[in-house]
């Protein structure tokens, strides 16, 4: 009987199915996920920003190490000790209170290297991203994972939001929607094509192992055209 009331409380401690209850830290502390959401140039992320910069100490979590960087080089521009961890490389500031990262490197507030300094404030951005098959995972850990009490979260209006809302609630969190517009509406024209002198002639190699190397040299080729005729940056 012993054996069996072992191997009930095994089965208790490692069910799969409620993710939520990997983080107990997490789960002993009453959180409030604030949700940002709406289109691009909408001002949802800069309003989440802003609550970080207010905030004793905090951090930004973003998909890509570019956006960590821009976030670690803005904090510290405006007087605010911030270090940069990402997969590629760390910086370090003295005295830092905020930090920016890539999402991945949040499983080290989640248990995995050990305790950290307590945070006021998280910004996670593009958490629609928990849809993706490759990444998703990243972002749903540090959602149910952070033991943070303020938790902003940005990101589009795809069914986020009700995703989101499901989770707060199996975490026993408070959980606020801020919508939000877009400054300045998209503008529909006719389909622009590139003119005579900006067109290549098709790729030869279509269907080869070498056609995306291909492809990426055209598009070499017409932003260096676009560059030099008419002084456009090309991103």
């Amino acid at each position: 009987s012993r054996l069996l009331v072992f191997y009930r409380s095994l089965d208790s401690q490692s069910k799969l199915t409620d993710p939520h209850e990997w983080f107990s830290t997490a789960r002993k502390m009453k959180r409030k996920i604030i949700f940002h959401g709406g289109p691009t140039n909408s001002g949802k992320t800069y309003s989440a920003l802003q609550c970080l910069r207010q905030a004793k100490r905090g951090m930004y979590y973003g998909p890509l190490r570019l956006l960590a960087a821009e976030i670690f080089n803005k904090l510290n521009l405006a007087g605010i000790a911030c270090n940069l961890y990402t997969g590629q490389e760390k910086k370090y500031v003295r005295n830092a209170t905020h930090g920016a990262a890539t999402v991945e490197m949040a499983q080290s507030r989640v248990g995995m290297e050990g305790p950290q300094k307590p945070l006021d404030v998280v910004v996670i951005d593009e958490v629609q991203m928990l849809g993706d098959p490759d990444r998703g995972a990243s972002w749903t850990r540090a959602v149910l994972g952070l033991d943070c009490p303020e938790i902003h979260v940005c990101g589009g209006m795809e069914a986020a939001a009700l995703v989101l809302a499901s989770i707060a609630e199996s975490c026993g969190d408070d959980f606020e929607m801020r919508t939000y517009e877009r400054f300045l509406p998209l503008l529909h024209h006719q389909q622009y094509e590139f003119p005579q002198s900006l067109q290549l002639q098709p790729s030869q190699g279509q269907g080869s192992p070498t056609s995306s190397a291909v492809t990426a040299h055209r598009f070499c080729c017409v932003s260096q055209r676009l560059v030099s005729r008419y002084y456009l940056e090309c991103y």
